[in-house]
């Protein structure tokens, strides 16, 4: 069974608390947040929305065409090893690819992917995080296999897996890493897609939000562990959440800090832990200019 949890705000479509208007990207403003019990109709479409199109994916791309396809495909990028703080080295960034958000409607008006990731190339970024989910994202596989033509690091599928058959079209895709959500995934389905996802040699960042997510997660062995700063029942975001998690984290886990990333500040009191990484999208994808904010971040300005 797939649970997702995630939250939206209210849009300028008036979507009231049992309207069950569709949503998109090109839609989306944000104002003040609902309750969650107001978003249940909501959330109930975006978890049907996903079941129906994996369902008319699978009808255009039988599983087995897929895994034909993952026998040919080339040897992936380790993205553990690339986002793997050595001793005396600064954080790593992931950056992220991301046109909107359910949260914010549309980040970046004028997303070029070629030119993004050529300044994510310049930058020497550790590893590339590509949003994958159309609809509410306004990502694609398209994205994956345009950004691995013109870049040279490991590629993170994100989107909210619950199938084998997502794994197995993550590898084809030529992504060398996958977002496993302890949120969206209970414990016994988390642990079938970790499995497969290795057998077919892709990395998985599995993200946790809470202690009782993170207990999960240790005790499936995951050795890169991402850390929302997000809190799912209030949509605040804290550093804190890192920093409190971080204590009960083994010292030979990887570890990502994710969102609620903005300044110079933020990422020195990341550094400042035994933090390996942080996965930054909404901020870079808001500046002027990208480049100019990934060395503010970073300490090169």
């Amino acid at each position: 069974m797939v649970k997702v949890n995630f939250y939206i705000h209210k849009y300028r479509i008036r979507v009231h608390h049992h309207n069950k208007q569709s949503i998109s990207p090109r839609s989306l403003e944000k104002t003040a947040a609902f309750p969650l019990k107001s978003l249940m109709s909501i959330l109930k479409e975006i978890v049907n929305y996903k079941k129906n199109e994996l369902q008319s994916v699978k009808a255009d791309i039988p599983l087995s065409d897929l895994k034909s396809r993952v026998k040919d495909a080339a040897e992936t990028r380790s993205f553990k090893d690339a986002i793997q703080r050595g001793d005396g080295q600064q954080v790593k960034l992931i950056a992220e690819l991301k046109k909107a958000s359910p949260s914010k409607g549309v980040i970046r008006k004028d997303f070029s992917l070629s030119q993004i990731v050529s300044v994510y190339e310049k930058k020497n970024v550790a590893a590339i995080s590509v949003l994958t989910e159309k609809r509410y994202f306004g990502g694609s596989l398209a994205s994956l296999n345009q950004a691995r033509k013109r870049s040279t690091r490991p590629l993170l599928r994100k989107d909210f897996l619950f199938d084998e058959y997502q794994v197995y079209e993550s590898r084809a895709n030529n992504a060398d890493a996958v977002l496993l959500i302890a949120a969206v995934l209970d414990k016994s389905h988390l642990s079938d897609l970790y499995e497969l996802a290795g057998e077919l040699s892709l990395d998985c960042l599995v993200e946790v939000h809470n202690w009782k997510e993170l207990d999960s997660v240790l005790y499936l062995g995951a050795e890169i562990i991402g850390i929302n700063n997000r809190d799912l029942a209030t949509l605040n975001t804290s550093l804190e959440i890192s920093f409190s998690l971080l204590k009960d984290i083994p010292d030979d886990r990887v570890v990502v800090s994710e969102s609620g990333i903005g300044t110079r500040a933020d990422v020195e009191a990341i550094e400042a832990s035994k933090t390996d990484a942080i996965l930054v999208g909404t901020t870079i994808m808001q500046a002027d200019n990208i480049g100019s904010k990934i060395d503010e971040l970073m300490g090169k300005a």
